[in-house]
């Protein structure tokens, strides 16, 4: 799109991405040398993804380690969907629950719905209704329409609450008006 410089004339204005994108990351890098960990799990994330750096799960992994290990919630997300996936490390569900746990008791959604599919299916952790239900709720609280989804489906069919089409409807409700086409399917034959 044409837009115009201070004089009036009209100029390309086109962002270069891929330079914004080195430039954020050697600026994240230092500071992640640093110790920072919101940088530290930042650098992990390009080099799991691969943006603008070799893809390196190694190198992620050690990343994500270190901000982890200061308590960073994200990273501690990394680390068990990392291990979860057996994505630069041997599949290890035990290893990813806990990094789950970890950064879901900070509230970090995304933990927080994944753990509660670990308890769901018993995967790391002794299968457990009520755990899923308690962390799909907390995910869902916070918006997120996977987590919403879950919870209205467990509400509904009585599994880890009792069972309440009432608010199985409210949830899965919440879960479509995000986007969630699981939940709008579902509310079709309800």
């Amino acid at each position: 799109m044409d837009k115009q410089d201070r004089t009036g004339n009209p100029e390309k204005v086109r962002i270069n991405e891929a330079l914004v994108d080195r430039l954020f990351f050697a600026e994240h890098y230092q500071l992640a040398l640093q110790g920072v960990p919101e940088s530290q799990t930042i650098v992990g994330v390009f080099y799991e993804n691969g943006k603008c750096v070799t893809p390196n799960y190694f190198k992620a992994r050690y990343w994500y380690q270190m901000a982890a290990k200061n308590g960073e919630a994200n990273a501690q997300f990394h680390l068990g969907r990392m291990y979860d996936q057996g994505k630069g490390v041997r599949q290890d569900f035990v290893m990813a629950a806990e990094w789950y746990s970890k950064s879901a008791e900070q509230g970090n959604a995304r933990a927080q719905f994944n753990l509660g599919l670990m308890y769901e299916y018993g995967e790391g952790v002794a299968q457990d209704y009520l755990e899923a239900a308690k962390w799909y709720r907390k995910a869902a609280k916070q918006g997120f329409s996977n987590a919403q989804f879950k919870i209205g489906r467990m509400y509904d069919q009585g599994k880890g609450v009792r069972q309440d089409s009432d608010t199985a409807a409210e949830w899965l409700e919440k879960a479509a008006k995000r986007g969630n086409e699981k939940a709008r399917f579902y509310l079709k034959f309800k």
